[in-house]
């Protein structure tokens, strides 16, 4: 297990778990060896995107964040046990780091950016009428765990927030004259979510792997699509039917 005093050894409950935990050893060493990589993935960071990410954390934490998130998506692949398999295939990986962080920190900085957007338009005076809407809204960016996604969230997930974000923005703008059908869809959406949530609690008891879950957990965000912000086209196939389906399998 990896740790601000280095690497140490742990017995661990389960197969998948003690793998989980090496990978994050790898990703700890790879990042203490490639510390001059690290320092200049930092100088990517533009002000632009410290300011949009300010209202969740300072530049510290962010800078934190994008390094995390490079090391992560590029330093992928099956665990390695000795030190000359870490070697190479950290070499391999190494002289990626600094291009995958210019791609990286470019869709951070749309998120981020749209993020400021919406939370601006969430701020505009509004009829009460749609507090349940809005209270909706930003119990979904909530969930979207925006202080730490980079570094809690997979990137292959979290490339897809700008697509939610502006989802989320014609949500708002069809609200007005779509109140019924929203206010419905805000009904249906929660109650999966609690379903799903149920599941998790009892998948973790039981000691089953919550991938399912996971799976299940974004494909309500393409559902929000659907319910809320058509004409945009969810990235998957999604209906009620299949969410049925999924969750039934659980």
């Amino acid at each position: 297990m990896a740790g601000d005093k280095g690497v140490s050894l742990h017995y661990l409950s389960s197969e998948a778990e003690a793998r989980q935990r090496h990978r994050e050893g790898m990703l700890w060493l790879a990042m203490h060896q490639c510390a001059a990589e690290a320092k200049q993935i930092k100088r990517h960071i533009t002000p632009a995107l410290t300011l949009d990410f300010a209202p969740f954390g300072n530049k510290a934490q962010l800078e934190e964040q994008v390094v995390h998130a490079v090391f992560r998506t590029v330093c992928t692949g099956e665990p390695v046990y000795t030190r000359p398999d870490f070697d190479a295939w950290l070499a391999q990986r190494r002289p990626q780091l600094l291009t995958e962080a210019a791609r990286l920190v470019r869709q951070l900085a749309d998120a981020y950016a749209l993020w400021r957007q919406v939370q601006k338009e969430l701020s505009m005076p509004r009829p009460a009428v749609f507090e349940a809407a809005i209270a909706d809204i930003r119990a979904q960016l909530q969930a979207l765990q925006p202080a730490v996604f980079a570094v809690t969230v997979a990137s292959a997930r979290w490339q897809e927030y700008p697509r939610y974000l502006k989802a989320v923005q014609v949500r708002l703008q069809r609200l007005p004259n779509n109140l019924t059908r929203d206010s419905q869809g805000t009904q249906d959406i929660q109650r999966r979510w609690r379903a799903m949530e149920q599941k998790r609690t009892e998948r973790t008891a039981r000691g089953l792997p919550t991938e399912p879950v996971e799976e299940y957990r974004w494909l309500l965000e393409e559902y929000r699509i659907s319910l809320f912000s058509q004409p945009m086209k969810t990235a998957v196939p999604v209906s009620a039917q299949r969410l049925d389906k999924l969750l039934a399998e659980m």
